[in-house]
């Protein structure tokens, strides 16, 4: 599991013995990629009226591939051409979804196979989920409720907890922990994640960096202390290349000996001021819950725990895609603990205000592998670019890569 990969990692880095700022560069003057960006928008569909020739996002033999059971599989091929005609990419993958975990189903959803003259899908109690589903949690019915995710492709790099940073309008920087880099790699990539490794920090993992309101580069990471024997969540003033940090202060939060713990993810919200999201307190099966703490001052240093909790049951990996006046959106993953049942998937939710987070409960990822560790950026085209940690569905021992996609929330 993800725990084994970060605690082998540590056991490393920590008889190195280096000193917190040290860095080991790959390459004194690396070369930065040649930019490759595709700003135009893909077409999505703005409504559900029959598409006809409108183009699609995807076709059904995908659908197919990632549910080779589901309600598609048992159609005949008249009955499938009919919908890959009419329907909606996403809205045919949302009936899968729906099916494996037990939802109802969209009116808008049943008319495309009352269109087809096909009859629909069974509602939940009349068949049996061949997956557990979900816990809840803040489910709310009008909550951006055709996110989706497109273009899903593997980086071919080990890794997990990255956090991607926009260096400007051509280049992407990409922080994540990895056995390969022996450490914290910082990559310099393209807007296609094509990327050049810079170096490597170490001793640390699970960073994030804002820029705060006076303009100071200010990271948010774990770090093992061994007078403690705990994890705590640490604060420094990184270099412009992501390379280097000083001025380390610890924020008093440490992990209080539970091992689902950490994921620490720092945003600047609209008044200034720093949050910190991470996952804590857990306790039994599938225990863990994501809490925040929000910072005195715009400096970002001296933080008070807010009250209550963001989400229970289960979620993790809580990562803020943007933080505006009554407009609040993240990505975030699920407990391990469910595995081979009930894979980690990716959810996406929205909040007025940072603290009451509201979703629909569907996951947007495929559930043929876990998903886990999200990170995005918001594109010019409007969509987001994330990364992710991806794993097989299984327990034990697993092998973690990073995956790139698009994000897309209409």
């Amino acid at each position: 599991m993800k725990k084994l990969f970060i605690s082998l990692l540590a056991i490393f880095l920590i008889a190195c013995g280096s000193n917190s700022s040290s860095t080991t560069p790959t390459s004194s003057s690396a070369a930065e990629p040649e930019p490759n960006i595709n700003d135009e928008p893909m077409q999505t569909e703005t409504n559900n009226e029959p598409k006809n020739d409108e183009a699609q996002m995807g076709s059904i033999d995908e659908i197919l591939k990632e549910f080779p059971d589901g309600i598609l599989s048992f159609l005949s091929k008249k009955e499938r051409n009919c919908l890959d005609e009419n329907a909606p990419f996403e809205m045919l993958r949302q009936i899968e979804l729906d099916l494996y975990a037990g939802r109802p189903f969209s009116e808008d959803a049943i008319k495309y196979f009352d269109m087809c003259n096909i009859p629909p899908p069974p509602l939940p109690g009349e068949g049996e989920s061949n997956v557990q589903a979900f816990p809840e949690g803040n489910v709310s019915e009008n909550v951006e409720e055709n996110a989706y995710l497109v273009d899903i492709v593997s980086l071919n790099q080990d890794g997990v907890s990255p956090h991607l940073e926009v260096v400007n309008s051509t280049t992407l920087r990409l922080f994540y922990s990895s056995l390969s880099a022996n450490g914290l790699a910082v990559d310099l990539c393209d807007y296609d994640l094509n990327c050049t490794r810079q170096g490597a920090i170490e001793r640390i993992q699970d960073l994030t960096i804002v820029e705060t309101t006076s303009g100071t580069r200010r990271g948010y990471f774990v770090e093992f202390n061994p007078n403690t024997k705990s994890k705590e969540i640490m604060t420094a003033i990184f270099s412009e290349d992501g390379l280097s940090y000083t001025n380390q202060i610890s924020l008093g939060i440490s992990d209080g000996g539970s091992i689902a713990w950490g994921v620490p993810d720092a945003v600047v919200i609209p008044d200034g001021r720093i949050r910190i999201y991470w996952v804590d307190e857990s306790s039994g099966m599938r225990g863990e819950k994501i809490v925040s703490a929000t910072s005195e001052t715009p400096e970002g240093i001296s933080f008070t725990k807010d009250p209550g909790y963001r989400f229970e049951n289960g979620y993790v990996d809580f990562e803020v895609l943007v933080a505006e006046e009554n407009n609040w959106k993240a990505i975030f993953s699920f407990s391990p603990e469910g595995l081979p049942k009930i894979p980690q998937s990716l959810f996406v939710a929205t909040s007025k205000d940072g603290l009451e987070w509201d979703f629909t409960g569907v996951p947007i990822s495929p559930l043929d592998l876990s998903y886990l560790d999200p990170t995005g950026i918001l594109l010019s085209n409007g969509d987001y670019l994330v990364v992710s940690a991806v794993a097989p569905n299984e327990l034990g021992d697993r092998d973690y890569f990073l995956y790139k996609k698009i994000l897309k929330m209409p």
